[in-house]
């Protein structure tokens, strides 16, 4: 009986279907991340986000298989953070649900995974010795971190911080690009 009920209660919640909203949401990131793959030759991982009652944020998952310098690293990440905010905002059907609205480019809460030809994560040894590189890329509220993984370790380790805005900054060519500060 109890399994019956479980079964029962599984069924139910799985039937339900995805507020209007998220599958709007669905629809254009899909497009637009399919643009952006092609483009930048990415892959896909998948995607998530925070969208409870609203659209808070949308956190896409890309595989890039070449070396990224920190400097090629943030200028991809700011073309696929600020696309994607463009095609969410252009979206006047998702405009009541956008928090806030307009949505900016720092609640795309994006992550890029480089890899070699075998599809192993880049390793570059040490950050803090000053042999690190990008690994991954990652923006979460508004701050974009730059990881090294560290094969010795087989740990990621921060190789660089620096905000949204700083990072818009330096592509705009508004501010100097700083060095790496391993964290």
């Amino acid at each position: 009986m109890y399994f019956s009920y479980i079964c029962f209660l599984i069924l139910l919640t799985s039937c339900s279907s995805s507020p209007f909203y998220i599958q709007k949401v669905d629809e254009i990131f899909g497009k637009e991340s399919k643009k952006i793959c092609m483009e930048e030759n990415l892959e896909l991982m998948g995607y998530g986000g925070s969208m409870p009652d609203a659209i808070y944020e949308i956190s896409p998952y890309y595989r890039v298989q070449r070396e990224l310098d920190l400097n090629e690293a943030r200028e991809l990440m700011i073309r696929i953070c600020e696309r994607l905010r463009d095609a969410v905002n252009a979206s006047e059907e998702l405009v009541p649900y956008l928090r806030p609205y307009p949505f900016p480019g720092s609640n795309i809460g994006a992550g890029i995974l480089c890899v070699d030809e075998t599809n192993s994560i880049r390793g570059y040894g040490c950050a803090y010795l000053g042999t690190g590189g990008v690994s991954s890329i990652n923006q979460i509220k508004g701050k974009l971190c730059y990881n090294n993984y560290n094969p010795r370790t087989k740990g990621f380790e921060r190789y660089h911080t620096e905000s949204y805005e700083e990072a818009l900054a330096i592509i705009r060519g508004e501010r100097p690009a700083p060095e790496p500060t391993p964290h």
